[in-house]
């Protein structure tokens, strides 16, 4: 009976891997927008699926196809409960997030930025703030009454983690030089909610895909009510774009409508734990796109993808080697360990491929 089990999970598992690696992108397009229509969504959020497979979907890789799926069923379940933000904002910690394994895994990142702080000069502020977040949360841990249980939590780990990203950007970066802030791949929108809290976000542009844009623009609304937000439009073009900009703090678009940004606007560009998921022709479309806009390019990624649908993922020391960018500085990320971090500025412009729309 047990060989029976086994050899059915193992026609389930490799009939699933086949579907997933072997299905043409445009069968697979048309099975998961009919699975898909079954589910219940928010509105605003069909609208942004339904852009998503028109404009975005053939420039983005086989595990992303899948995981948005995934992560759409699990909004659906969400929006099935009374209390529909705390069930999203538990499928965020689930998915949207990285977490400390240990405590003594949190203690050794806090020994190592302490010395690396104590050797360089830097915000004060942040890094106060960085330190009593590492504090009290390796605290609250070891005296949980289940070891390691507060590392559950998200929150607390990545207001740490945005910190230290943003407290390395402010090392190479003169802030003052920059207007906006454009992130690809924004999460539920971690750094722009640290800046907001910390009273220092100018303007700000999440570039993402559903549901992961949805959620951003749900999470920000809800914890920031005083802040100007310009939801996503369907139907933007650049007056439209030009027009959101001088009204608004926080700009969400698809990847397509990258086009219409202006280029005179002297960005920062934020991409995070993103880059090693994307088509090697994807990541050159962002990169050309972003020297028309962009002074600096801050990416932190895995030194090697993990790759598990046949995406041929690039490594992190080759989408940095660019005829478009140099590097200005280069370091292995405090954590996870087994991420890079750049800072990157742009040493001319080209003629973008333009995204179909």
């Amino acid at each position: 009976m047990n060989i029976l089990i086994n050899i059915y999970k193992w026609l389930e598992k490799t009939s699933i891997t086949t579907f997933k690696t072997s299905t043409p992108k445009r069968l697979l397009f048309l099975i998961y927008r009919i699975k898909i229509s079954f589910l219940k969504l928010p509105s605003d959020l069909k609208v942004m699926v339904q852009d998503y497979f028109k404009r975005d979907a053939k420039y983005a890789s086989r595990l992303w196809i899948h995981l948005m799926v995934a992560h759409l069923k699990r909004v659906s379940n969400a929006y099935r409960t009374q209390d529909f933000f705390s069930s999203i904002m538990d499928s965020i910690s689930k998915n949207y997030t990285l977490r400390f394994n240990t405590s003594e895994q949190l203690k050794e990142i806090q020994d190592l930025f302490l010395v690396e702080k104590n050797q360089a000069a830097t915000s004060l502020m942040r890094y106060q703030e960085i330190s009593r977040l590492m504090t009290n949360l390796l605290n609250d841990s070891y005296s949980s009454s289940q070891k390691n249980e507060l590392l559950k939590v998200h929150y607390p780990q990545d207001q740490i983690q945005a910190l230290i990203e943003l407290d390395y950007i402010g090392e190479h970066v003169n802030m003052d030089e920059i207007s906006c802030i454009i992130e690809v791949g924004a999460g539920y929108g971690r750094i722009p909610a640290q800046l907001l809290s910390l009273g220092k976000l100018k303007r700000y542009i999440i570039v993402d895909i559903p549901p992961a844009l949805w959620i951003s623009s749900v999470y920000l609304e809800k914890k920031f009510p005083n802040i100007k937000i310009s939801k996503y439009c369907s139907s933007l073009n650049q007056e439209k774009l030009n027009e959101l900009l001088d009204h608004n703090q926080v700009i969400f678009l698809s990847p397509s409508q990258m086009v219409y940004l202006p280029s005179d606007l002297s960005a920062l560009v934020l991409a995070i734990n993103c880059l090693q998921e994307m088509p090697p022709g994807t990541i050159q479309q962002y990169f050309e796109c972003f020297s028309r806009v962009a002074k600096y390019f801050y990416i932190k990624a895995q030194k090697k993808p993990h790759d598990p649908w046949s995406d041929s993922f690039l490594c992190f020391e080759q989408y940095i080697l660019s005829d478009i960018w140099k590097v200005k500085h280069q370091r292995q990320a405090p954590f996870p360990a087994c991420y890079s971090e750049v800072l990157l500025t742009v040493l001319g412009h080209v003629r973008m491929r333009v995204w179909a729309i």
